[in-house]
C-alpha cells in the first residue's frame, strides 16, 4: 500500500465577497495609502521594507467597520487549514486571538517589482488576499509556491512548484515553511493584496 506522508497543505479559495464589503475594502486601501502619503510625503514605493503598511489597525477598522468581516476571512482560512492537520493544537478562538494581535499588511507591486523566494520567518502560517485581477500570462506577478523540502530526489517526487493565478478576492493560506515567490510584474496598474501572518511571538504572549 502506498501511503502519503508528510504532506503539505495549502488553502486556495475564491471568496464570495458582497459588493458592499468589497467597495469598503477598496476605499479603505486607498485611504490608508493616501493618509500615509499625506503624513510622510513618501510615495507607497518608499513606505518601508517590502512596501508594507499596517492595515487592520483599530483606527482603520473604526472608520471602515466592514474590514472586521474581511479579517474574519483570514480567521476562517487559518482555521480551515489547521483542521486539515491531525495534530493541530488550535481552536478557532485561539486563531482569532492571534489574528487580532496582528494588523495585516498591504504589499503593493508596481511595474518591474518581483519577490524573491522567501518564507515568513517567525510565523506559523501566512495568508494572502488578492484585491485585483492580473493576467499573469501577459503581465507576470504570479505567486509560485515551492516544495518546502530541499532534499527531493529527482524521479521520486511531485512537481516542486505550484502556481497560483492572481484573481480578485482569492485567498491563499499556507504554513510558513512553504517557500514562495512572485514573478516579475509588468502591468501598469498596481497589484494589490492584503497579507496576514500567524506570528510565533504572539503565540508566546497569548493563551492559545
Amino acid at each position: 500500500m502506498i501511503e502519503t506522508i508528510f504532506k503539505t497543505h495549502a488553502l486556495i479559495k475564491d471568496l464570495d465577497i458582497s459588493q458592499e464589503v468589497a467597495d469598503q475594502l477598496d476605499t479603505a486601501v486607498a485611504t490608508v495609502l493616501a493618509d500615509h502619503v499625506a503624513k510622510t510625503g513618501e510615495s507607497h514605493r518608499e513606505y518601508g521594507e517590502n512596501n508594507l503598511l499596517p492595515f487592520f489597525t483599530e483606527e482603520t477598522i473604526k472608520s471602515f467597520p466592514h474590514l472586521s468581516i474581511v479579517r474574519d476571512y483570514f480567521v476562517d482560512g487559518f482555521w480551515e487549514l489547521a483542521q486539515s492537520y491531525t495534530n493541530t493544537p488550535f481552536t478557532r478562538e485561539s486563531i482569532e486571538k492571534l489574528v487580532s494581535a496582528y494588523t495585516g499588511r498591504l504589499p503593493i507591486m508596481k511595474n518591474g517589482d518581483y519577490k524573491n523566494v522567501h518564507t515568513h520567518s517567525g510565523a506559523l502560517a501566512f495568508g494572502i488576499l488578492y484585491l485585483n485581477d492580473v493576467d499573469n500570462e501577459k503581465h507576470g506577478g504570479e505567486l509560485i509556491l515551492h516544495d518546502p523540502s530541499f532534499s527531493t530526489v529527482f524521479g521520486f517526487g511531485e512537481s516542486p512548484h505550484y502556481k497560483v493565478p492572481t484573481k480578485k478576492h482569492r485567498l491563499i493560506i499556507a504554513p510558513a515553511n512553504v517557500w514562495h515567490s512572485v514573478t516579475p510584474y509588468t502591468g501598469e496598474e498596481d497589484r494589490v493584496a492584503v497579507v496576514f501572518n500567524l506570528d510565533l511571538i504572539n503565540l508566546k504572549t497569548l493563551s492559545v
